[in-house]
């Protein structure tokens, strides 16, 4: 897995959420590559569920107060959290693009920025509702608005991308052990040159460029 952390929401809202890129399969103890193409969201929804409060229950102190917290929040959400899973990445440069603008960019940009009263000492920008895709203007007091974006600067040192299974470092050396077979046996193979002719005039044509549509980022892929 690859898990990217994700603080804020639309509208500068405290949202904070993990991105996660799984593989479909993984390797057993002989090394072998094994398959997995099925995830059972009911089952993955209580397993973050179960992880999350864990974690967070050793964080706190151990009082009446906090246990009923966490006891809480495990009765009122018995199918267990939130997970939007969403469809399977066919292309490794969109998904590099993905991950890469949830990293990059801060909480809002500057031309969503419409708007800077003087008078009042307000400040005006836009976003777009993820329910219906309406587009929404908001206006904050100018210390307001400046306090919503510092509390969701991440922390020194805190690492927003972790990876984990065959994307970790430690095991680097298995999965290029797996790999290298695979890339000489890609290279074994020989490539025929297909011929196309003119459906017109019969005669040989040559490749002289691909096009491909145009990228939109509202897509929904995974």
């Amino acid at each position: 897995m690859i898990c990217v952390l994700h603080p804020f929401g639309k509208g500068l809202k405290l949202n904070p959420h993990v991105h996660v890129l799984v593989t479909e399969g993984g390797l057993n103890r002989k090394g072998e590559w094994v398959p997995v193409t099925y995830f059972e969201y009911g089952a993955l929804r209580r397993i973050w569920q179960y992880q999350l409060l864990k974690a967070v229950k050793r964080r706190m102190i151990n009082s009446p107060e906090n246990c009923c917290l966490i006891d809480g929040l495990f009765r009122g959400h018995s199918e267990g959290f939130y997970v939007f899973a969403k469809r399977r990445v066919t292309s490794p440069r969109w998904i590099a693009r993905y991950v890469a603008r949830y990293v990059r960019h801060p909480a809002i940009a500057e031309s969503r920025i419409s708007e800077f009263n003087r008078l009042l000492n307000t400040v005006t920008f836009w976003y777009r509702d993820e329910d219906g895709g309406v587009w929404r203007s908001v206006t904050f007091g100018a210390l307001d608005f400046i306090g919503r974006l510092v509390r969701l600067i991440p922390d020194r040192n805190l690492t927003l991308i972790r990876y984990y299974g065959l994307y970790s470092r430690r095991a680097k050396a298995k999965l290029q052990k797996m790999l290298t077979p695979l890339s000489r046996e890609k290279h074994k193979v020989v490539c025929k040159k297909v011929v196309i002719k003119c459906p017109k005039w019969g005669q040989a044509m040559d490749l002289v460029g691909v096009t491909r549509p145009p990228y939109d980022e509202d897509d929904d892929f995974a």
